[in-house]
C-alpha cells in the first residue's frame, strides 16, 4: 500500500463490540428557482433541508436517494481511500496556490506595470503597495509550497519517499539562484523590511523600474544564507521579472517528478472505490456514517421505531446529538478526475508555452 503506516482516527473509536451498523448515505441536491409552479413547490415544502445558497438567490434542497449498507472491512478501505484524495487534495491545493500567486504577480505587472511612464513620485503610491502586496504573497507561497509537501510527506509517507522528495526540492534550490534567494526573501520580508519601500523611474524613460535594492538587503542586519550573501554582492540589483520567470522555470522543470512520486504512493489506495462496485453520481453527495449502542438511550429508540427504519434510527440520532454516532464525508467526485485535477492554475503539459509566452511579454512589451 501506498500509505505509510495507514491509521484511521475514527476506527480508534468504534467499539466493535457495541453492534456498530455502518452504511453510506447518497443524498442528492437540486436547485429551486424562483419561477416554479404550485405542485413544484408544494413537493418543495416538504423536502428535509433548506440552505440558502451564498452569492446567489437559489435554495438547495437534499433527499437521501439510497442508504447502501457495508461491513467494517468495506468501511476501513472508504476510510483509506479519503485520506489518499486528501493526501492528493493537500498537493493540489498547495501546488495550486504557489502558482496562483505566482501568476498574479506577473500579470499585475504585465498588465498594470510593465513599462508604465510615471514621473511624479505621489501617482507611484499606488503601485508600490500593490507590488509589495503581490510579491509578498508570491514569496510567501513559495515557503509554504515546500513545507507543505515535505510535512505531507513526513505524515504520510515512508523515509525512502521523504528522502526523494526532499532530495528534488534540494536540486530545485541547488540550481536556481531565484529559489534560492526567494527562501531566503521570505524571512528578511518576515524579521525585517518589506521587499519594496519606494519605486523609481528611469531618468530617461520615466518608466517604473521592477527592481530590488540589494545593497539595501546585505547592509540590513538580516543573517543571510552564507551562499546567497555571497551571490548578492556580485549583483547591483535583483530584477522582480527575471525572478518570476526563473521561479517559473524551477518549478516547471521538477513538478512531474514530485507529481509522480505522490501518485505512485496513492494511486493504489484511490483504486479501492472501483473493487467495492458503488454507484457514482456527479450530483450526489456521499457520507460514510457509523453508529453503535453506547448507551440506552440507543436502545430506547430501536424500540420507539415500529416497524424499525434505519433511516428515522439515524435521524433520530443526529436531532439528539448522541456521541456514537460518526459521519464522514466521502470524496468520490475526485477519483473520477483524478489525473486531470493536478495543477489548477496551470495543467503540466502548458509549461513550455506558458513559460515562452511569459518570457516574451515580460521583455519585448
Amino acid at each position: 500500500m501506498g500509505l505509510n503506516e495507514y491509521k484511521n482516527d475514527v476506527i480508534k473509536h468504534i467499539p466493535l463490540d457495541k453492534n456498530p451498523m455502518f452504511d453510506i448515505v447518497v443524498k442528492n441536491w437540486a436547485h429551486q428557482h424562483e419561477k416554479q409552479d404550485l405542485l413544484q413547490k408544494i413537493k418543495n415544502w416538504f423536502k428535509p433541508k433548506k440552505i440558502k445558497n451564498q452569492g446567489n438567490e437559489e435554495y438547495k434542497y437534499q433527499d437521501i436517494v439510497e442508504l447502501i449498507p457495508i461491513d467494517l472491512d468495506k468501511f476501513n478501505k472508504l476510510c483509506e481511500y479519503n485520506d489518499a484524495i486528501s493526501i492528493f487534495n493537500e498537493f493540489d491545493i498547495s501546488w495550486s496556490h504557489l502558482i496562483h500567486n505566482l501568476n498574479d504577480l506577473q500579470k499585475f505587472i504585465n498588465t498594470q506595470v510593465s513599462k508604465k511612464k510615471v514621473a511624479i513620485d505621489s501617482h507611484k503610491e499606488g503601485y508600490l503597495r500593490e507590488l509589495n502586496y503581490k510579491l509578498i504573497n508570491a514569496i510567501s507561497a513559495v515557503y509554504i509550497f515546500y513545507n507543505n509537501v515535505e510535512g505531507l510527506a513526513e505524515r504520510n509517507f515512508s523515509q525512502e519517499v521523504q528522502k526523494e522528495i526532499k532530495e528534488i526540492f534540494n536540486k530545485i534550490y541547488d540550481e536556481f539562484f531565484a529559489y534560492r534567494f526567494s527562501y531566503q526573501l521570505r524571512g528578511y520580508i518576515n524579521h525585517k523590511h518589506l521587499p519594496l519601500d519606494a519605486l523609481f523611474s528611469d531618468l530617461t524613460t520615466d518608466e517604473i523600474v521592477l527592481n530590488l535594492n540589494v545593497s539595501k538587503m546585505l547592509n540590513s542586519n538580516y543573517k543571510w544564507n552564507a551562499k546567497v550573501r555571497e551571490e548578492l554582492k556580485e549583483l547591483d540589483f535583483i530584477s522582480i521579472k527575471s525572478l518570476i520567470l526563473n521561479l517559473f522555470g524551477g518549478y516547471f522543470k521538477y513538478h512531474n517528478a514530485l507529481y509522480k512520486i505522490i501518485k505512485t504512493q496513492i494511486q493504489p489506495s484511490t483504486e479501492i472505490l472501483k473493487t467495492l462496485d458503488l454507484p457514482f453520481n456527479l450530483l450526489h453527495s456521499y457520507t460514510l456514517r457509523v453508529i453503535w449502542d453506547l448507551d440506552e438511550r440507543v436502545e430506547k429508540i430501536k424500540e420507539q421505531i415500529e416497524p424499525f427504519n434505519k433511516e428515522d434510527f439515524f435521524r433520530i440520532i443526529q436531532e439528539e446529538n448522541l456521541n456514537n454516532l460518526l459521519e464522514l464525508n466521502l470524496n468520490l467526485a475526485a477519483n473520477e478526475v483524478f489525473e486531470q485535477r493536478m495543477g489548477y492554475s496551470l495543467a503540466p503539459e502548458h509549461f513550455p508555452m506558458f513559460y515562452a509566452n511569459l518570457k516574451k511579454s515580460f521583455f519585448e512589451n
